[in-house]
């Protein structure tokens, strides 16, 4: 007699009762609780390093929220750093009482990012989150565009430029 007619007639067809699985909370850290939109944490550069950036975690079913003030006009980048392995999505910037994200997604060395010109003064809030379900650390940083590296060589006067 075939081994899976054993099987089945010992009763192992039956499913396996699974509890649901609920999100697990490896993504606390020391700006927790900023899970909600309305609990955005303020940033404030005062408050963090002298470069301006923060050092946080978040893994699948938790989100990370901050907020900042913006003057009409002015143009930040939010900037993601993270390990090679983790899956963070590019972080998600509203203005205020938008629905939508705003920005356009930049290249970060490590990262992800997302630069944004405020169109009107007031409080954005920018949200982290990862689909794993394992914890990934992240260093956030927001401050003005970076300068885009030179393309071509400076020309030199009395020689024609390399530029096509």
């Amino acid at each position: 007699m075939p081994w899976w007619i054993l099987w089945m007639a010992a009763g192992m067809t039956q499913p396996v009762a699974v509890e649901a699985a609920t999100p697990a909370r490896c993504g606390w850290d020391d700006y927790e609780p900023n899970n909600e939109r309305p609990r955005a944490r303020k940033w404030a550069l005062a408050e963090h390093s002298d470069q301006g950036e923060l050092a946080a975690a978040v893994c699948a079913g938790d989100e990370d929220w901050f907020s900042l003030r913006l003057e009409r006009g002015q143009t930040v980048e939010v900037r993601v750093r993270h390990h090679p392995t983790a899956r963070i999505r590019a972080p998600e910037v509203y203005a205020p009482r938008a629905r939508r994200p705003r920005g356009q997604a930049i290249k970060v060395p490590q990262g992800v990012g997302v630069r944004v010109q405020a169109r009107r003064p007031g409080v954005y809030r920018v949200r982290i989150r990862s689909p794993e379900l394992a914890r990934a650390a992240y260093v956030l940083a927001v401050g003005p565009p970076s300068k885009p590296s030179a393309r071509y060589p400076a020309t030199v006067a009395g020689r024609p430029s390399k530029r096509r």
